[in-house]
């Protein structure tokens, strides 16, 4: 008995397999006139594949600035930031393979110290003559970042 070739339409094309609307797809078709096989199987379908859909992805936007450190003194927490993200329509921002990886991000903070010791420095001698003026000493605060001058009179010496 000879081969005798009927083969039916092919079907339809499937659906893209792949992320973000890429991938393959598959179609099919079958030879009804095929034998069958000794246990009565018919052939499988021949099947055509090929490379279907352009990838259709979130665009991310520039990263935004830093938040202030939200700890409490010595404390820790966090800073954050966050970005805009544009999708196509069908499109979820969050989606593993087609989103923007992430609109936020955390990381780990120290609050500035709750006391600080202030750097007092020594008095300055007194500027004027036997002893009399005005001297100062200046203050740095490092938690306030701050620097302060102080000033007094100086006391003449009288004979």
């Amino acid at each position: 008995m000879g081969y005798c070739p009927c083969l039916t339409d092919w079907t339809e094309w499937g659906p893209c397999d792949g992320p973000c609307g890429s991938g393959y797809q598959e179609r099919e078709r079958e030879d009804p006139c095929f034998p069958p096989d000794v246990n009565g199987e018919t052939a499988p379908p021949e099947v055509e594949t090929r490379e279907c859909g352009d990838k259709i992805t979130c665009t991310p936007e520039p990263w935004g600035d830093w938040s202030e450190c939200d700890a409490e003194c010595d404390g820790i927490g966090q800073i954050k930031r966050s970005r805009d993200c544009s999708c196509p329509e069908g499109v979820d921002q969050d989606d593993e393979e087609c989103g923007c990886d992430g609109t936020t991000e955390c990381e780990t903070c120290y609050g500035k110290p709750c006391s600080c010791p202030a750097e007092d420095a020594e008095w300055t001698p007194c500027d004027g003559p036997c002893g009399g003026g005005i001297r100062t000493k200046t203050i740095h605060d490092p938690c306030a970042n701050t620097t302060e001058i102080e000033t007094e009179k100086c006391e003449e010496i009288s004979e």
